[in-house]
């Protein structure tokens, strides 16, 4: 069973028992969504617990080859950096993302000259800028690979209706929830406050479960 099933079942059955009312698929993966984006960039967030478990899940890599140009595109699902590594006779060597004054210092040094062995990169740009989603590495030439967290993807519960009233969950068309299981009670938990079931109302339907089970 995808963990998407699970957490739509969840939070049909939380959302039935505490309002009484009606949520559309689309309505649970819309909230879905943004609770994992909101999870994800809390873990990401300034100073925090980056070595989280769960964000392995979305640790990717880009390599560049420079020759005539230091500058290249991040990629499309690029979230945020992690750092730049250049690669020669089968040696890798960790750099640093630097920002722009420290890169400007360490680009014109003769004493710490960015080169392979100690590759060098910024970030350039903003959502302003034509240089939006840009980044420029040092030495200008080599083989170098761009370490970073993507965005999530985004799940998809795919159904069908038969007699357009009831809901049968379509598994070969639908997109799971890009988390791991462990953090799944968290995501379904967040979603649930964005259709306004607040946390303490979601222990309390949970003890009510589990009373009306033992009884």
């Amino acid at each position: 069973m995808m963990l998407l099933e699970d957490a739509h079942n969840l939070i049909r059955k939380t959302i039935r028992k505490s309002q009484g009312s009606y949520v559309s698929p689309e309505d649970i993966d819309l909230n879905l969504n943004r609770s994992l984006n909101d999870y994800v960039n809390f873990l990401l967030r300034p100073n925090g617990n980056t070595n989280n478990q769960p964000l392995t899940r979305y640790i990717s890599e880009q390599p560049y080859t420079s020759s005539s140009t230091n500058r290249f595109p991040l990629p499309d699902n690029f979230l945020k950096e992690i750092n730049i590594y250049s690669s020669a006779d089968g040696t890798t060597y960790e750099g640093d993302i630097l920002k722009e004054q420290e890169f400007t210092d360490r680009k014109n040094s003769y004493i710490t000259p960015a080169d392979t062995v100690h590759p060098i990169a910024r970030l350039l740009g903003t959502t302003e800028t034509a240089l939006n989603g840009v980044i420029e590495i040092l030495p200008s030439q080599g083989n170098f690979v761009l370490s970073y967290y993507r965005t999530i993807i985004n799940c998809v519960y795919a159904y069908d209706s038969p007699d357009n009233r009831s809901i049968v969950f379509n598994e070969d068309d639908s997109v799971d929830i890009d988390c791991n299981s462990g953090v799944l009670s968290e995501i379904v938990s967040r979603a649930l406050t964005y259709f306004g079931i607040s946390l303490e109302a979601q222990n309390l339907l949970s003890e009510e479960v589990v009373k009306n089970g033992n009884s």
